[in-house]
C-alpha cells in the first residue's frame, strides 16, 4: 500500500459511509456500528497494518510540505478513532440493539427511548419529571453495556501504546495542533456565569413557585427548549428566511449544483458529504419553533461549509480535522435566531418580543453544562478518580439542580464532545463580534459573505485555534461568550 492507494479507500469509504447515512444509518442511535458491507470492504484502513503504514508515514513526514504533514496526521486520527470504534463493535451492536427495544409506557402508549427527550419540554413540570424517572428505570440496565464499551474502547487504545481512550484523544488533538487550555477554559466559564445562571434559575423557580432546592435536571429543558414564542417561528416560512438569509451574504442556493435540498419527515436536519465540495445533501426537516429554526440553520450552516471547501485540499482534509471549526459556523448561523434585528427583518417579529434572552437563556445553559461534563468528566479520568454518585453531585453543585449518578454517567459518555463543543462556542462567539464590528448586520453584507466563503475553502485544513489566529481574532478565548450569556441573563 502507498498513500496514493490509502487516499483512494479513504474517499470511497467517506462516500460509502454517507450513502448509509443518507439512506438511514445512525438515524436512531449515534453510536449505531458501521454497517457490515462498509465495514468488510474498508476494515483495513483502520486495522493494526493500516495503522502501521500510517505510523510509518508519519515518521517520514517531516520531509513533506506542511499541510501535507497535516493531511497525514488527519488520517492516522481518523483510523485510531475507528480503530477504538472496531474494537468495540460487537458491544456496541449489542447496545445498539437494547436501546432500540427498550420504551417506557406513555399516555397509553410505548414510546421509544429515543423519543423521549423531544416529549418532556412539551409536558407540565409533574409529567416531565414521572417521564424523566421512567427514562431512568429504562436506561438503567444499559449501563453495565455502556461501561464494557468504555473498558473495550480503553484496552484498544492500550494496544495503540495510550494510557486509554482518553489519552488517545488527547494525543490526537496534539498532533492536529490543539493546545491542552480547555481546562482552565472551561473553569473560566463556570466561573464567570456562576452569578448571572444561578440568579436566572433562582427567578424562574421563583416565578413558577418552585422550591429553589428542588429543582431537577429535567427541569433544565424547559432552558434548554424554550416554547413560549413557538408561534412565531412557522415551519411553512422556513424555507423563504433561509433563502433570503443566503440571499443576503451573496450566496444562491439555486446556482449551487454540488449542494442539493432534499425535505425530511424524521425529526432533525442532517448532512450527507458524499463527496465534500462536489456532492452535498442537506437532509432538511422542517418544524415550527424556535428551537426547530435554530437546529434547521445549523445543519444549514454545515451544508455550506462542505460545499464550499476547496477541491484542491488533500480529500482527508475535507473530510476529517478539528470538528470545532464546522460546529462554529453551525453555531453562527443558528445564533442567528438570537439576532433581533435579523428576527425584526426576516421574520417580522417586533423588537419588544424578548426573544432574544430566552435564547441566550437556552444558550447558557448549554454552555455550563458542557462546561461541567468536561470538567467532571477530567477529574473522573484522573490517576485518583471517582465514582458516578460522586460526579453526579458535583454536577449537581456546579448546575444548581439535582442530577442522579445515571444522568452522570450517560453523560460522560460524550465528554469528548463537550471539549470540541466549547471551543467551537469559543470560535464562533469571536468570529461573531469579528462580522458584527467588521460588517454591522453581517448576515445582510455580501463582503461578510465573501469573508465566510473564504472560511469555509479552507475546509479543515486549519484547527479553530489557527483559523482564529489567522482573521486576527487571537487565541481562543471563552471571553466573547461568557459576556454575550452573561449580559441577557
Amino acid at each position: 500500500m502507498n498513500l496514493a492507494d490509502y487516499r483512494k479507500e479513504f474517499t470511497a469509504f467517506q462516500h460509502d459511509l454517507n450513502a448509509e447515512l443518507a439512506k438511514g444509518w445512525r438515524r436512531a442511535n449515534p453510536h449505531e456500528p458501521l454497517p457490515a458491507p462498509v465495514f468488510d470492504r474498508y476494515s483495513d484502513l483502520f486495522s493494526q497494518s493500516g495503522l502501521d503504514f500510517l505510523h510509518t508515514e508519519q515518521n517520514q513526514a517531516e520531509s513533506y510540505f506542511e499541510v501535507d504533514r497535516r493531511a497525514v496526521q488527519t488520517l492516522q486520527t481518523f483510523a485510531e478513532g475507528w480503530f477504538l470504534e472496531t474494537a468495540a463493535r460487537s458491544v456496541t451492536a449489542e447496545l445498539v440493539r437494547a436501546e432500540s427495544r427498550s420504551q417506557v409506557a406513555w399516555d397509553g402508549k410505548k414510546l421509544p427511548l429515543s423519543e423521549v427527550s423531544a416529549k418532556l419540554p412539551l409536558l407540565p413540570r409533574k409529567d416531565r419529571h414521572a417521564l424523566q424517572g421512567l427514562w431512568q428505570e429504562a436506561v438503567s440496565p444499559l449501563l453495565d453495556l455502556w461501561a464494557e464499551r468504555e473498558e473495550q474502547c480503553d484496552s484498544a487504545a492500550q494496544t495503540l501504546g495510550y494510557a486509554n481512550h482518553a489519552g488517545l484523544w488527547r494525543a490526537a488533538a496534539t498532533r492536529l495542533g490543539i493546545p491542552e487550555t480547555c481546562p482552565a477554559q472551561a473553569e473560566t466559564v463556570l466561573r464567570e456565569t456562576e452569578t448571572c445562571f444561578t440568579d436566572g434559575l433562582y427567578r424562574w423557580a421563583k416565578e413558577r413557585q418552585l422550591p429553589f432546592s428542588g429543582l431537577e435536571r429535567s427541569d433544565a429543558v424547559v432552558w434548554e427548549h424554550p416554547t413560549e414564542f413557538d408561534a412565531m417561528f412557522r415551519r411553512d416560512r422556513l424555507q423563504r428566511v433561509y433563502e433570503e438569509t443566503l440571499r443576503g451574504v451573496g450566496v444562491r442556493l439555486w446556482n449551487q449544483p454540488n449542494l442539493e435540498q432534499r425535505d425530511v419527515a424524521i425529526p432533525h436536519s442532517f448532512v450527507a458529504r458524499l463527496a465534500v465540495s462536489q456532492q452535498i445533501r442537506f437532509f432538511a426537516y422542517k418544524s415550527n419553533g424556535w428551537y426547530g429554526f435554530a437546529e434547521f440553520f445549523r445543519a444549514a450552516a454545515l451544508a455550506q461549509q462542505a460545499a464550499w471547501t476547496s477541491r484542491n485540499l488533500p480529500v482527508e482534509l475535507r473530510y476529517e480535522g478539528d470538528r470545532a471549526v464546522p460546529l462554529a459556523f453551525a453555531e453562527l448561523f443558528g445564533g442567528l435566531l438570537n439576532d433581533t434585528v435579523w428576527a425584526g427583518q426576516l421574520l417580522d417579529i417586533p423588537t419588544s418580543i424578548r426573544v432574544r434572552p430566552l435564547a441566550l437563556r437556552a444558550k447558557l445553559w448549554r454552555v455550563r453544562w458542557a462546561a461541567a461534563q468536561y470538567l467532571v468528566a477530567q477529574k473522573r479520568l484522573s490517576p485518583t478518580g471517582c465514582s458516578f454518585a460522586d460526579s453526579a453531585q458535583e454536577l449537581s453543585r456546579l448546575m444548581a439542580l439535582r442530577v442522579t449518578p445515571v444522568e452522570a454517567q450517560l453523560s460522560f459518555g460524550t465528554w469528548m464532545e463537550t471539549e470540541t463543543r466549547l471551543r467551537a462556542w469559543f470560535f464562533e462567539a469571536q468570529l461573531r463580534d469579528y462580522l458584527k464590528t467588521k460588517f454591522g448586520n453581517w448576515w445582510n453584507s455580501r463582503k461578510a459573505g465573501d469573508f465566510l466563503i473564504d472560511l469555509w475553502n479552507l475546509g479543515l485544513r486549519y484547527t479553530a485555534d489557527e483559523m482564529a489566529a489567522q482573521i486576527g481574532l487571537g487565541s481562543l478565548s471563552p471571553e466573547a461568550l461568557t459576556e454575550e450569556v452573561r449580559i441577557e441573563n
